[in-house]
């Protein structure tokens, strides 16, 4: 439902123009690959209840790009290695989302903040945490928060749209990705200094029943309850703009969305 829930509110939004990026979806083992595309038919492997399944996708409207991905699992038996790890990436999503900076760093010097909550368990990924987004242009590019090079393109000032993308990938078992897209803003900080801090542009549900609660320190909780109680309210008024019976669509929202 939650796959079914975003692609229907992109191509039936008024802004809607066209996807902006080849979507990415891959099942089991696949979606350990960061950005995995089939070659061919003799590898694909349908939705089941019995492993993770990763899609990475987005559109261009008239107001704004959007790139997005969520990690969902169908089933209920899903293992404790698997939650344990969906939850450092959630962690690892929500330290960088609340994380407050000086204008015009580089973005190099944010990403190990995120990293933290893999790194204790002595894991990590191998990709940057986020890149810019542009308007109908690139919808990878500068500037972003890179892991490995220092780039003079990556400095970061009010206004940017940028995503926080943090993963992990298992060989052979399974990939995790939870990215959304957002607006660097003003941070008010005690000292009166020029800080930023991010702003979402996505509102869509984070799996909660495959995160591990006793993990989540409290301000996580209260962040996924701020997140989750915001795109309620956001998603319900978009349905209800649509003709048709959306009962089923907004209950299983409601339940998704209900706090931890």
């Amino acid at each position: 439902m939650q796959t079914i829930l975003a692609a229907t509110l992109a191509a039936n939004h008024v802004n809607f123009i066209r996807v902006s990026l080849i979507p990415h979806r891959a099942v089991g083992a696949h979606a350990a690959l960061p950005h995995y595309h089939p070659s061919n038919g003799s590898e694909l492997v349908k939705c089941n209840t019995s492993n993770v399944f990763l899609v990475d996708s987005g559109a261009h409207y008239r107001d704004g790009t959007t790139d997005v991905t969520r990690t969902v699992w169908y089933g209920t038996q899903v293992p404790a290695e698997f939650r344990r790890d969906n939850t450092l990436v959630l962690m690892a999503h929500i330290d960088m989302a609340t994380t407050v900076f000086p204008v015009g760093i580089n973005g190099i010097r944010l990403d190990a903040i995120s990293r933290q909550a893999l790194w204790k368990y002595g894991l990590d990924y191998n990709h940057g945490l986020g890149h810019g987004v542009g308007h109908f242009l690139n919808v990878h590019e500068a500037p972003g928060i890179s892991h490995r090079r220092f780039m003079d393109s990556n400095l970061l000032y009010e206004g940017v749209v940028i995503t926080i993308e943090p993963g992990l990938y298992i060989e052979t078992k399974w990939g995790i990705r939870i990215e959304n897209v957002y607006e660097l803003v003003c941070a008010s900080v005690p000292s009166g200094a020029s800080f930023l801090t991010f702003r979402p542009l996505t509102w869509l549900p984070i799996q909660r029943d495959i995160i591990d609660v006793s993990l989540l320190e409290e301000r996580h909780k209260t962040w996924l309850n701020d997140y989750h109680s915001k795109t309620l309210s956001i998603q319900k008024e978009e349905i209800g703009k649509r003709s048709g019976d959306h009962s089923a669509l907004i209950q299983w929202l409601e339940k998704a969305c209900a706090p931890i």
